[in-house]
């Protein structure tokens, strides 16, 4: 037998029995022909693995040359047992160990079998052509000499490493830089975990290696705070690390996840810059989350910083072409200023997003202002979301208080009648309390046909129309749109503070099919200012529970259990 692949077949210890007698015969058989060993996702155990390995050091697997054991997210140690079989004597063919997730990020730590398991890499008697392309490092599990051989590049065999380090970051960044030649890695995950006093010199040291141009192979970088005192942080070292991402590429960057971390407006400006450079081209994943110290409580940069990152997306000649998710969750990244929001749509509709598919700006959404409706209702008209952009994922809201000034939606809602699909399917809330719209438009919507599947509104899931001086005759044209264009996701529409009457009320319900609000929950009609005496507000509320009976009997607004909300 010269190849057995057992790949994504449960022969580990926890499965079957018969099937855990093929993993007991690998360990205790001889396979002198053997030379390739596929055991990708087999759920096999410490003792599993060790096993196969204890056959490899006896010289049961002469002719090996590949050992797969990828996925198999082990949680006990091994290393040690397979590095004493890494030995040209009895493995002398072997070429490659995949162990890429081979051991589990919650696992065990094992000092001892790291330590056996380099020195072996690094021993006279490895196999010559030996090449573990990825492995599994955990915190505390090496000596502070072993983590300036791998900065230094001195296993020529791991050309892989995915790094989970607190302190001893600094020790491994440190030697990355100092190393005479750049280290010949050819893929890096760096995690780094802790406060200020892990933070303030892994942010420095990243900004030497970055401006030293030796980061050309880091794939993912983590960035995580724990405890950390803001008062002792220093935003000189984490200015110098938003600042080398401005002056080299980084062709293999994936994923830049910062967390817990409280980010400022002058961080976020520098990391625009390194956009609009086109130095994170290749990203597929950006987080850049700020500190949650309670109960919708944020910290974090807000609008300069939003627009500078915004607007450098929008400039540079690509953008984040390959960007699919993106989150500033626990930031004020779509608030503090209504304008951001604007910036953000404009940014959304350039094409430089094109391939993104999920949004999270925090639970406050994004907001708007009359220049931001404007930018919308562009993007809503030219269909110019990112194509992948589907899920329920935005709100938009109005931020400002009613007035003279209050914005103008007419725009955004002609828009949505025109445009091919509708309001994009991502767009799950529209908060436009204290905006102005007409009959007009409203005519215009419930007029035009087709859209996505589903209709021009299929993705809301919250509608609110406070005090836009909305009366009963533009209720009822509400509910004509809703009959053209049911809304299968609506739960709550939220209509307090304007002036509509029980006739309105009872035109609304009329205009509806069964089919055009088939999930609301809650209709909110209270505050109403045509009723503002207790009596006046009584008899409101008696007229629409009948005409809310009325039609849950003709099979409409069924998951209206409750009457709406009359107050």
């Amino acid at each position: 037998m010269e190849n057995l692949n057992l790949s994504d077949n449960q022969i580990g210890s926890g499965q079957n029995s018969s099937q855990a007698a093929v993993c007991s015969a690998l360990s205790s058989m001889t396979f002198p022909s053997m030379r390739e060993l596929l055991l990708r996702q087999c759920f096999l155990s410490h003792g599993e693995i060790g096993g196969i390995a204890d056959c490899m050091a006896r010289g049961g697997m002469m002719q090996l040359e590949v050992l797969d054991l990828e996925h198999n997210k082990c949680v006990l140690p091994f290393l040690g047992r397979l590095g004493r079989a890494l030995r040209k004597d009895v493995v002398p063919r072997l070429r490659t160990v995949n162990l890429t997730d081979a051991r589990a990020l919650a696992g065990a730590a094992d000092k001892e079998g790291m330590r056996i398991f380099l020195e072996a890499l690094g021993a006279p008697d490895c196999p010559p052509q030996l090449r573990v392309p990825c492995i599994l490092i955990k915190k505390s599990e090496l000596r502070d000499a072993e983590v300036r051989a791998l900065g230094a590049g001195k296993y020529p065999s791991l050309p892989g490493l995915r790094l989970c380090l607190e302190s001893q970051a600094a020790v491994f960044l440190r030697e990355v830089v100092r190393a005479a030649e750049v280290p010949k890695f050819e893929d890096l995950e760096l995690f780094v975990e802790g406060g200020e006093e892990v933070l303030n010199p892994t942010w420095e040291l990243l900004g030497d290696v970055l401006q030293a141009r030796r980061f050309g192979f880091l794939r993912r970088l983590k960035i995580s705070g724990r405890h950390v005192n803001e008062d002792l942080v220093s935003s000189e070292s984490r200015r110098a690390f938003f600042s080398g991402l401005s002056v080299t590429r980084l062709p293999m960057l994936r994923n830049l996840y910062i967390a817990h971390v409280l980010l400022s407006d002058t961080d976020l400006t520098l990391f625009a810059e390194a956009v609009r450079e086109g130095n994170l081209s290749g990203l597929h994943a950006l987080s850049l989350c700020g500190l949650h110290t309670g109960t919708n409580s944020l910290l974090g940069f807000g609008r300069v910083g939003m627009e500078a990152l915004m607007s450098a997306v929008v400039q540079s000649a690509e953008g984040l072409p390959h960007l699919r998710d993106l989150s500033f969750a626990h930031t004020y990244a779509g608030t503090k200023a209504a304008e951001v929001g604007g910036s953000f749509v404009a940014a959304l509709g350039s094409g430089n997003f094109r391939s993104l598919e999920v949004v999270d700006l925090g639970w406050l959404g994004c907001a708007l202002d009359q220049n931001g409706v404007g930018h919308l209702a562009a993007a809503v008209r030219n269909n110019a979301f990112p194509p992948k952009l589907t899920g329920r994922c935005i709100s938009f809201s109005i931020s400002w208080e009613l007035s003279e000034d209050a914005p103008n939606i007419d725009g955004l809602i002609t828009a949505i009648a025109e445009s091919e699909h509708g309001l994009p399917a991502c767009i799950e809330s529209l908060d436009f309390s204290g905006a102005r719209f007409s009959v007009d438009a409203l005519v215009t919507l419930a007029s035009s046909g087709g859209g996505g599947a589903g209709g021009r509104l299929s993705g809301l899931n919250l509608l609110r129309l406070c005090g836009c001086n909305v009366d009963g005759g533009m209720f009822k044209r509400l509910g004509e749109v809703f009959s053209v264009h049911p809304c299968p996701k609506l739960e709550r529409l939220i209509l307090w503070h304007n002036r509509i009457s029980a006739k309105g009320v009872s035109a609304f319900f009329d205009a509806l099919t069964p089919q055009s609000l088939p999930q609301l929950r809650y209709l909110g009609l209270g505050f109403q200012e045509l009723h503002p005496r207790p009596a006046q507000k009584t008899k409101f509320r008696n007229s629409v529970r009948t005409v809310w009976q009325a039609a849950r009997e003709a099979g409409k607004v069924r998951g209206l259990v409750g009457m709406p909300d009359c107050l």
